[in-house]
């Protein structure tokens, strides 16, 4: 069993709207991790009250470890897709994630997968998802189908969650913290569903706005989502640098009262960080950017956006030299910029304490 909690402080001023200045509970996790009946039969449970809510679960599945070319999974857990989301929200190396994971993440959701270590070098997940995010069902027989391989060619050890491949869910890579070796690893990842309904389910992102940005009534419609992403990684000792690509297809059906054009949306992401004293104190930095497709239909009263970017300095402090004790500072700038609106920016500070154990 294990404990996670980070207490955050925050000031955030936004374009027409009051300063917030916020204290809370960020996040708050239990885990119990372990196997049952058989060495190889492991188990990943991971419930939550972030933010003071009742307790919800994030993960509850069951792996079948028995050979590590080949290890079935079912259950509910992080959907084998794009790099920054993968990463645990214990390991991040600034106090939050991007604007890109908000709106390409595919989050958590309930399915099946395949996950595998081929050598010591390639390592893949594959699955089928309800596609409706986590702690919901399906309504109809729509489902999202999902699949990621990543090269790990030189030189350093990849460090996978709780043992030494991957059984946790998430392709373990610590944005920092190099060793002597340099690790370099690139993965790319697809992703798609044919015939989304967004009045029945969506998956764990944003695309309900986004409906409604491409001219779906309140963001309910039908369409066919097509999604990639691809990503690099590389560390060494003090240094470290990852980027990432994410691109969506959103296809309208025909009969919808709207384009059937299909809609491009796309953004990339680039951090980087370097320790001043190695492992206790580093500096870091983040951009991201999104550019929204502009040909998108001009829908009456709604803001469509045009790109969204942000910039991100921080520091952190590790007192425990690494991630399960720490402090982090950093500062967001974003920008978000329309078609038929004004430009909102957004100035937000952030310092948090994390407590893992």
């Amino acid at each position: 069993m294990r404990l996670r909690a980070q207490f955050q402080f925050s000031v955030n001023d936004t374009t027409d709207e009051l300063t917030a200045t916020d204290f809370r509970i960020r996040r708050l996790r239990f885990y119990w991790i372990g196997n049952a009946f058989r060495p190889w039969f492991k188990y990943y449970i991971q419930v939550s009250a972030d933010n003071g809510s009742d307790l919800q679960i994030r993960d509850a599945y069951f792996d079948a470890a028995y050979k590590t070319v080949a290890l079935p999974r079912v259950g509910q857990f992080k959907v084998p897709f794009n790099r920054e989301e993968l990463t645990s929200s214990s390991e991040l190396q600034l106090v939050e994630r991007s604007i890109l994971n908000e709106q390409f993440s595919l989050g958590r959701d309930i399915g099946t997968a395949l996950y595998g270590l081929l050598g010591n070098y390639v390592t893949y997940g594959f699955g089928i998802f309800d596609g409706n995010g986590r702690n919901d069902f399906s309504t109809d027989s729509n489902l999202l189908y999902v699949g990621r391989i990543m090269l790990t060619p030189c030189c350093g050890e990849l460090k996978y969650s709780n043992v030494s491949f991957p059984i946790g869910g998430d392709y373990k890579i610590e944005p920092n913290f190099g060793e002597d070796k340099p690790l370099i690893a690139f993965g790319v990842a697809g992703a798609g569903m044919e015939g989304l309904n967004t009045a029945r389910k969506t998956p764990d992102a944003v695309l309900v706005d986004r409906f409604e940005q491409i001219g779906f009534p309140d963001g309910e419609g039908i369409a066919d989502l097509v999604q990639f992403t691809a990503d690099v990684n590389f560390k060494y000792k003090i240094f470290s640098i990852e980027g990432e690509y994410d691109a969506r297809w959103i296809s309208p059906d025909a009969n919808q009262g709207v384009s059937t054009d299909t809609v491009f949306d796309q953004g990339f992401r680039i951090q980087s960080g370097v320790f001043l004293i190695p492992k206790l104190v580093e500096v870091a930095a983040r951009f991201a950017y999104i550019d929204f497709d502009a040909s998108a239909p001009d829908i009456p009263d709604v803001d469509e956006p045009d790109n969204s970017w942000q910039i991100t300095p921080g520091l952190n402090f590790y007192m425990s030299h690494s991630h399960k004790w720490k402090i982090q500072l950093d500062y967001s700038f974003i920008k978000n910029e329309f078609t038929n609106a004004d430009d909102i920016d957004e100035n937000i500070f952030r310092a948090q304490l994390q407590a893992y154990f």
